[in-house]
């Protein structure tokens, strides 16, 4: 993917995420990220160490967990989101990194700052892209965020073309 490509992406998701509100929702969709591993991505910079939220395991069955924020991450070693592949790209899409402590291991998930996550309200799902993963948030069929997670190689996509 040539780096045009990404800056045309990189815009689109920024736009995308400029029109989405918070008025009538069940969350905050300004304190919702997502999550690979125990590295929580938001946009949000600054978040105090000891911050708790919400981790929305997005396994075969979703459940969710409370979690901590331990410290704002910068190396390959805590986030595989800062991978030499995927930094660049996930950096130029506004996301800060934390390193997390939670109670059950962490494949992908998405976080909603503060203590719930209105999972009866809101459906959280993920599908993969070309090039990343897709995770959003939607309440009665509208979404309501959507964060994007380039991972640095093809993947064979199964997000619907309406997500």
């Amino acid at each position: 993917m040539n780096n045009l490509h990404r800056v045309g992406i990189l815009a689109l998701a920024t736009f995308a995420t400029a029109c989405t509100t918070t008025e009538q929702t069940a969350v905050n969709t300004q304190q919702i990220g997502w999550l690979h591993g125990n590295c929580l991505a938001i946009k949000q910079a600054d978040i105090p160490a000891a911050s708790r939220f919400t981790v929305v395991h997005l396994d075969n069955e979703q459940h969710e967990e409370q979690a901590v924020i331990t410290r704002p991450s910068y190396t390959t070693d805590t986030c595989y989101a800062q991978f030499a592949n995927r930094a660049e790209v996930n950096k130029a899409a506004g996301y800060h990194f934390y390193q997390v402590r939670t109670q059950q291991p962490v494949n992908f998930a998405i976080g909603v700052l503060g203590k719930t996550a209105q999972r009866d309200k809101v459906a959280y799902t993920y599908c993969h892209t070309r090039d990343g993963i897709q995770f959003s948030a939607a309440q009665d069929g509208k979404t309501l965020w959507q964060g994007d997670y380039y991972l640095g190689y093809d993947a064979l996509p199964t997000c619907k073309p309406s997500q």
